[in-house]
């Protein structure tokens, strides 16, 4: 019984230790944000929060490829927990029912998807490796 005590309390530490990491910025900063990542944009007494949590499409040409159309990255951000932001870079004007934005406001704020990034070659269309770059400004 006595060598089950030390795994269970590394084991708590462990989950009670974590601390969430603190990423807060400023209006007009470039926000890079990691698959599944919350941040927060901080203006005055507003705080907004938000998170990367789909890679809806990525369908940009490889690097080192030949190919008939420049594509497209689309990813869908969380806004304040309750709000959902499709945007895209990349040809965007695609033959698709959807017409995807860069930008779209948010109340008083535009959010700006600036890049989206898979890392190394092998890592497109896995959505876990993917960073985007957004920006955030006061209308």
């Amino acid at each position: 019984m006595r060598h089950l005590i030390i795994p269970v309390l590394l084991l708590t530490f462990a989950i009670f230790g974590c601390k969430k990491e603190n990423l807060d910025f400023n209006l007009g900063e470039e926000l890079e944000i990691t698959f599944k990542q919350e941040v927060t944009v901080n203006d005055n007494a507003v705080a907004i929060d938000i998170q990367f949590v789909d890679l809806i499409e990525d369908s940009r040409c490889p690097q080192g490829a030949n190919c008939f159309w420049a594509g497209r990255a689309v990813v869908e951000l969380k806004i304040d927990a309750q709000t959902t932001m499709v945007l895209g870079i990349g040809d965007l004007s695609g033959a698709t029912d959807t017409p995807y934005v860069s930008f779209s406001d948010y109340g008083d704020y535009t959010i700006t998807l600036l890049k989206v990034d898979f890392g190394r070659d092998n890592h497109q269309g896995k959505a876990e490796k993917y960073t985007v770059t957004i920006r955030v400004d006061k209308r």
